[in-house]
């Protein structure tokens, strides 16, 4: 197992190019909202362009603190810590990045198990929670748990609501599913290897594909607007069309 203190975001992301890390892995399952697949192959092959920021995460980065100091008030006997380091396993070429660690224990006997924080919307905790947290945020912990060797994990989830409502999920350690995590992890370093490209999901890969496939690739389109040959083609079809009626109509004329 390999650590890595987290610097800054440029160097972070730059560790995580050689691993599926724990937040990608429902993309390489086809399970979740934001990732596919082809999407992972692009940004592990250098084709997907680093698109920065956006609203949701930084919302999400903000909060992760304040559902921490949430877990803390509703367990005040917890010691809770933010995560620092990039975890990885070198020949699984899988890694992660937990938000934050409840300590167990003290001193070189304690344990740290991943909590890890999602920051959603009432409507979507209602449609997408009703039966625990998404199968999504599930396989990321489940990653989280075993990169890091602990015993088990949590899904901590803060609603955006007035009263800031917060639910903590229990993540046990899953033996057969981890096998079927590294089994395909395996299988897709073996398709970056070969360049064996993912089918696409087309609902989720647009900018991947236009990343893999951009337009200065291709060459000019062929212009035949000097050789258009469709109104000789459609002319010819309705000729055809004209022929098989006549053809019909007699086959169906009584014969005397």
């Amino acid at each position: 197992m390999e650590l890595y203190e987290i610097k800054d975001r440029a160097s972070w992301l730059t560790l995580r190019k050689r691993d599926v890390t724990a937040s990608e892995i429902a993309g390489l399952f086809g399970v979740s909202k934001w990732s596919s697949p082809l999407q992972v192959y692009a940004d592990k092959t250098g084709g997907a362009r680093e698109f920065g920021d956006n609203a949701a995460m930084k919302a999400g980065r903000i909060m992760e603190s304040a559902i921490a100091e949430a877990v803390r008030e509703l367990h005040s006997d917890w010691i809770v810590e933010k995560a620092t380091k990039y975890y990885r396993d070198p020949e699984l070429r899988i890694g992660c990045t937990p938000d934050y660690f409840k300590v167990v224990g003290v001193g070189m006997g304690s344990v740290k198990v991943p909590v890890e924080c999602k920051f959603v919307q009432p409507k979507i905790y209602e449609a997408d929670w009703k039966d625990g947290p998404p199968l999504m945020y599930v396989l990321q912990t489940l990653v989280q748990i075993y990169i890091t060797g602990a015993p088990y994990g949590y899904v901590a989830v803060m609603l955006d609501n007035r009263a800031k409502d917060v639910f903590l999920y229990d993540v046990p350690r899953n033996d057969a599913a981890w096998a079927k995590i590294k089994e395909r992890v395996k299988m897709f370093w073996i398709d970056v290897a070969l360049g064996v490209l993912p089918g696409a999901d087309y609902t989720k890969d647009g900018a991947a594909l236009k990343e893999l496939y951009p337009a200065d690739a291709y060459e000019r389109p062929l212009d035949l607007r000097g050789d258009n040959r469709l109104p000789e083609i459609l002319s010819r079809r309705e000729n055809i069309k004209e022929a098989v009626k006549v053809m019909q109509k007699t086959k169906e004329e009584p014969v005397l």
